[in-house]
């Protein structure tokens, strides 16, 4: 006897599938100078993330990643670079780790790319008000709790670059094979819960956790992603506080 539950099975065909994306602001995103005047290179810049899961019964090697600007109004100034732990380089020498990003089957992991996106006015959107929402630290990314403020970005963001203005990534295999490719529209972020079409390749970002990484920093928090991705903990922000005040 066969019994169905009403769930289609994924039919997936690749070796790898995103299991959610987000943006996340850079060092200094917010300092519009740093020093003697000079403008920092990471003001208004975030860096995209991804988790990959293996489905392949074999290992597999990421080798490097492409990420391209869509569909934006205007050109964007010279888009500073990053590299370092966990971030996939665009060449394939360049790589801080190779063995980092070697997945064996069933593994998750989560992959930043080195070309950073500058977002150009992003710093208008953390207005007064939005700046006192609360966060929650306890995992990273930070989670946002006004789940509102998805819907504000996503309009910012088609006001600001467009509504086709989107990001395209290639992740490559073995000498640049290409072994995903996929595009996130600015405007048409989601939240924690969002779920992408893996066998479309079609994901959206998780805009959520930008803002509330966002939002960490301008609160107050000084430990970098990283160090927080791998310690499990953080330092109080002031949304921590005001809340051990209310609970007091």
């Amino acid at each position: 006897m066969k019994i169905s539950y009403g769930v289609q099975p994924e039919r997936i065909g690749k070796k790898i599938a995103i299991r959610r994306a987000f943006l996340l602001p850079m060092y200094s995103f917010e300092k519009l100078h740093c020093g003697m005047e000079a403008r920092c290179d990471f003001y208004e810049t975030a860096g995209l993330y991804v988790e990959v899961q293996s489905i392949w019964p074999e290992p597999v090697l990421l080798t490097a990643a492409h990420l391209e600007r869509t569909g934006f109004k205007s050109e964007s100034s010279r888009e500073p670079a990053t590299m370092g732990k966990g971030v996939l380089a665009e060449r394939i020498t360049r790589q801080w780790n190779p063995q980092e990003f070697l997945l064996q089957p069933g593994e998750t992991k989560l992959v930043g790319m080195e070309r950073g996106l500058r977002l150009e006015g992003l710093m208008e959107f953390f207005t007064d008000d939005l700046r006192g929402d609360f966060i929650s630290c306890d995992l990273a990314p930070c989670v946002l709790h006004n789940s509102q403020r998805v819907d504000e970005l996503n309009s910012f963001f088609a006001v600001r670059y467009g509504k086709r203005a989107s990001l395209r990534l290639t992740i490559y295999e073995k000498d640049y094979v290409p072994i995903l490719k996929t595009s996130f529209r600015l405007s048409d972020g989601d939240n924690l819960f969002s779920v992408g079409n893996v066998r479309n390749d079609a994901y959206r970002l998780q805009h959520d956790a930008l803002i509330a990484e966002a939002l960490y920093v301008l609160q107050g928090g000084t430990d970098t992603f990283g160090a927080r991705l791998d310690a499990g903990g953080r330092r109080k922000t002031s949304s921590d506080e005001a809340e051990a005040g209310e609970r007091r």
